[in-house]
């Protein structure tokens, strides 16, 4: 199943179902199992604060375990651009809010309740929920209405709707996708400019700063994966991996200050470009695997298994670890989080996305016609068109003298 076979038709504004690439599910899940290992075998005992001491296990391994995060932005990257293929503006907007929040909200409201019962069966510290934490978190931003993310992870999210926001911006202006290499010297710029030099925590967030090399890389993946290199996309790629290396080390040397421990550039050099080797032989080959129903729910399973599996995961791991030893609670931990996911995703997120996109393709539904009809691009043109016109003329003045 090759990425040159999926086809989309503008028509009425509708578009053919993307067909799946096998390989990027694969690598999807793999990148979230990763950062499942990363927490349940490293960070969740290196600070001290959500698992016992006792309970690390092989921490040097484990350790860079946390590039899977990166593997998931190099591969948000890549599958943004190519939805965004043939879609304008407001499609791809609505598209990524009905495929985001169903399941962020489900996994939300879990690990709220998992927080509750884990507070009156085991202990209270380090989880806290509320109703008014729970309702923040519902809004993907919960820091900005004074409350903390309910799961550590969710600050991930966050930089995914920033990207998706520019990108639905770069779609507006029709930067996006025809102008690719363009939209992505300028982030790199803007990435150079801030990390290199400014060091502007706002900047930092709002252009995705520290992690936009590897959305780019992606990006650019895409576009030669579909159009073959060209002097200006190997030029663009050559400095987001570059960049990427740079970022990679910063990360690090935060994480390493963090739970303090000493580490060898080298070996981020080179997990850094492991994993952008094996994203690169997946997007070049990976479309060769069979798209079963298996790789597609392992695929599928990754946002919410991401979303669920963290602080659920150490509550479980925290209240089964007595009874089944260490490498007993974390088996445990990883079947339960990854039944969740299965769940949210099959009960869930399946049913609500279907539900939102009949509402949305109903005769009777208006509204989305009237929003799409009534955009600030649609005004600007129309204003364009009354300055290139002229004012008109005073009809007074064309009346005959008295």
């Amino acid at each position: 199943m090759s990425v040159n076979s999926i086809q989309h038709t503008a028509q009425n504004g509708a578009h053919e179902p993307i067909r799946r690439h096998a390989g990027l599910d694969v690598l999807r899940f793999a990148a979230a199992f990763a950062v499942l290992l990363y927490h349940f075998m490293y960070r969740g005992a290196a600070g001290g604060e959500f698992l016992s001491t006792d309970f690390q296990i092989g921490p040097d391994a484990t350790r860079f375990a946390y590039f899977g995060l990166h593997l998931f932005f190099l591969v948000s990257g890549f599958v943004i651009l190519w939805t965004a293929q043939n879609r304008d503006w407001f499609s791809f907007g609505i598209a990524r809010l009905i495929r985001l929040w169903p399941g962020y909200a489900a996994a939300a409201v879990v690990t709220a309740l998992a927080t509750w019962l884990y507070a009156t069966t085991v202990a209270v510290e380090p989880f806290a929920v509320s109703w008014a934490m729970l309702v923040a978190n519902l809004t993907f931003v919960a820091p900005a209405f004074g409350h903390p993310f309910m799961d550590g992870v969710y600050w991930t999210i966050v930089l995914e709707l920033i990207f998706y926001f520019w990108v639905t911006v770069a779609i507006f202006t029709g930067l996006l996708p025809r102008h690719l290499i363009g939209f992505c010297i300028i982030w790199l710029g803007l990435i150079a400019t801030n990390e290199l030099w400014l060091d502007n925590g706002t900047m930092r967030l709002a252009l995705v700063t520290r992690y936009g090399a590897w959305f780019v890389v992606g990006m650019l993946a895409y576009d030669i994966r579909q159009k073959g290199i060209t002097i200006p996309s190997f030029i663009c790629l050559f400095f987001a991996i570059t960049l990427s290396m740079d970022m990679a080390l910063a990360e690090h040397i935060e994480l390493a200050a963090l739970y303090g421990y000493a580490f060898a550039p080298a070996s981020i050099i080179a997990a850094n470009g492991i994993i952008l080797a094996l994203f690169a032989i997946v997007v070049a080959w990976g479309d060769r695997l069979p798209a079963t129903a298996t790789i597609t729910a392992l695929g599928a399973l990754t946002y919410p298994l991401y979303l669920v599996h963290q602080h659920v995961g150490y509550m479980i791991i925290n209240g089964t670890v007595a009874s089944f030893g260490v490498a007993g609670a974390l088996m445990c931990a990883t079947i339960l989080v990854m039944l969740i996911a299965w769940v949210i995703w099959r009960f869930i997120e399946i049913t609500a996305q279907s539900v939102a996109m009949t509402a949305l393709r109903h005769p009777n539904l208006r509204a989305l016609d009237y929003l799409r009809r009534m955009t600030a691009k649609s005004l600007i043109m129309d204003i364009a068109g009354k300055i290139s016109r002229g004012p008109r003329p005073d009809k007074r003045a064309l009346q005959p003298a008295e």
